[in-house]
């Protein structure tokens, strides 16, 4: 299973996140905020999400980049 966060940036500062459990209404909400989010993808395993997260998803340029971490 996979679990997306939605993280609201205040400069470089956390300031809310979201979770989803699709990655397609996890990029609507990139979309709909451009310039301050980024979707972060995760792993579930038995119900625990892993450490560090698969990819991140953010604008650049206009386009959705996706980022392997």
């Amino acid at each position: 299973m996979k679990l997306f966060i939605l993280c609201f940036l205040f400069g470089n500062e956390l300031e809310d996140i979201r979770v989803c459990i699709d990655l397609e209404t996890a990029i609507k909400f990139l979309e709909k905020y451009k310039k301050s989010h980024q979707v972060l993808e995760y792993n579930v395993t038995e119900g625990i999400t892993d450490v560090s997260p698969l990819f991140s998803y953010y604008y650049k340029e206009g386009l959705v980049v996706k980022h392997s971490l």
